[in-house]
């Protein structure tokens, strides 16, 4: 099995783990042909590679028992044998019933017989996955809608409008600013931000806190900021930095939120 890793969260934590497997092979951060792949941004040419769940990655018993053995099964002609007898049932249940519990005591046994023909109980046992044919990566197809910071918040928005809801009494209060500080919706948000700043009756006084978060094509916590003068919010949205499309990069602009739930004086998220 090979893998490649690029930047990103837990790199070196992913590294230590598959260093530690001898059946794991790091080949050149650029190789999008192996197995498994680390990165911070996702590989569309790797997406395109993973199999749909009819297009499954299990093998077949013959397969199993073969692999379990060392020799190398005939996949196609197991695979085909495989299809045909699966084809009436949906994919998901299909996926599932490839290893009931009958076959895996089976590769079990043949593993234990095969173990002690080789004169030791420690050997690792081989996985039942066809090896060419295993790839996982560590995105999401569709993750945008959720790590993007514009998509998730217009996802969240859509979803409580369409329930007859106010989004904002579940979410932050958040504008979406596009055209820097001349655009329609900062200057919605610059409203917003004197009424704060002037209001004497709310008791306590609303804090005028901010943060400002990158719209599109960040991670890990990169660009956002947390500002309280206006000043610097709009040096923030007027950077006019460039995205890889040329085009100019939008920003989040969400009150920040001053009262959050603490656990033993703590904040916290759930993910």
């Amino acid at each position: 099995m090979k893998y490649s890793l690029g930047r990103g969260n837990n790199t070196l934590l992913v590294q230590l783990a598959l260093k530690n497997r001898w059946w794991w092979q790091k080949t050149k951060r650029s190789n999008q042909n192996g197995n498994f792949l680390w990165t911070q941004l996702m590989c569309r040419k790797f997406i395109s590679q993973l199999e749909s769940l009819n297009e499954k990655n299990t093998a077949s018993e013959s397969e199993l028992e073969s692999i379990a053995l060392g020799s190398t099964p005939n996949l196609k002609e197991s695979n085909s044998s495989s299809d045909a007898k699966n084809s009436t049932s949906s994919s998901l249940t299909t996926s599932h019933n490839n290893f009931p519990s009958q076959k895996l005591q089976k590769l079990n046994s043949v593993n234990n017989h095969t173990n002690k023909r080789r004169g030791g109980s420690k050997m690792p046992k081989k996985d039942p996955i066809v090896c060419d044919k295993f790839k996982v990566c560590n995105h999401l197809e569709g993750h945008i809608h959720l790590s993007n910071k514009k998509a998730l918040y217009y996802n969240m928005k859509t979803y409580y409008e369409c329930m007859g809801e106010n989004p904002f009494d579940y979410i932050p209060l958040t504008f979406h600013v596009q055209e820097g500080s001349t655009g329609a919706q900062f200057e919605v948000f610059n409203k917003q931000y004197e009424e704060y700043q002037n209001d004497e009756t709310t008791k306590p006084k609303i804090q005028n806190i901010w943060i400002i978060k990158p719209g599109e094509n960040t991670n890990r916590g990169n660009g956002i900021t947390v500002c309280k003068d206006l000043d610097q919010i709009v040096g923030l949205v007027d950077s006019n930095v460039k995205l890889n499309n040329g085009k100019r990069r939008s920003y989040i602009v969400q009150k920040y939120i001053e009262n959050p739930l603490l656990i033993n004086r703590r904040k916290f998220d759930i993910r």
